[in-house]
């Protein structure tokens, strides 16, 4: 940890002191995307330097100047990821996190099943985050302190619409795409703008064809932080001759 990064203890308030947690792990997930060669050099390079300017201005006492700028720069990197790696972020932070025991939610996960939490403990800031985990498919939801998991529907068109605990007063941006397979890249959608407000988010389920059970990951920025959701999903093949369902 550099001098730099040691100052914010005694720099900044609560709020901005979480803030700066976040911007710091946030640049040390999008450099640790870089080495592993799941993000372009110069996607990486550019939205590291974002968050790290926010973060030296707020240890200078400054208010934050590019926050607009900074979440499109995080979305298109989660464009990327999601379509090469997955929503799985976490891993990046290997060595900057530690985990503590799971607890049950008594929530079920899309699937059916028993959903699990645990929080990912960063060793030096104090920006934690909640992992949601089902106990048959895997990581869930990956979400910043104090923001509550949503309830997801299915809806017609075929989609699943997510509905949030509490309005997002920020807005945001949010991009999906299915979970990469075999090392296969998948296409990831175009990003959607939220606007200040919204409670729900609707995501049109991927059009092509997915045999087996696959899991759509959607990934959210909001008020300068992320959030990742993934659901099961399996595709209905039809039948050309009957437009009905293949058995």
């Amino acid at each position: 940890m550099s001098e730099g990064d040691a100052r914010i203890g005694y720099l900044c308030p609560d709020e901005t002191l979480a803030r700066a947690g976040e911007l710091l792990l946030q640049a040390v997930m999008v450099r640790a995307a870089v080495a592993a060669d799941d993000c372009p050099a110069q996607l990486g390079s550019r939205l590291a330097a974002l968050l790290d300017g926010e973060r030296r201005r707020l240890e200078n006492g400054l208010p934050p100047t590019g926050q607009e700028d900074t979440g499109r720069a995080l979305t298109a990197f989660f464009r990327v990821i999601l379509a090469r790696r997955g929503p799985d972020v976490h891993d990046y932070l290997t060595g900057a996190i530690g985990y503590s025991p799971e607890t049950d939610t008594g929530r079920r996960h899309d699937c059916g099943r028993r959903l699990l939490s645990l929080e990912l403990v960063p060793r030096w800031t104090t920006a934690p985050r909640r992992l949601y985990v089902c106990e048959r498919c895997g990581p869930a939801y990956s979400l910043p302190h104090g923001f509550g998991p949503p309830t997801a529907d299915r809806t017609a068109g075929p989609g699943i619409r997510l509905t949030f605990p509490a309005p997002l007063p920020a807005g945001g941006w949010f991009v999906t795409c299915l979970q990469p397979v075999g090392g296969h890249e998948e296409n990831a959608g175009v990003p959607h703008r939220l606007a200040p407000g919204v409670t729900t988010l609707d995501v049109s389920l991927p059009n092509g064809t997915y045999p087996g059970l696959r899991r759509l990951a959607v990934a959210l920025v909001t008020a300068g932080d992320y959030s990742t959701f993934q659901f099961p999903i399996q595709q209905q093949a039809v039948s050309e001759s009957s437009g009905g369902p293949v058995p």
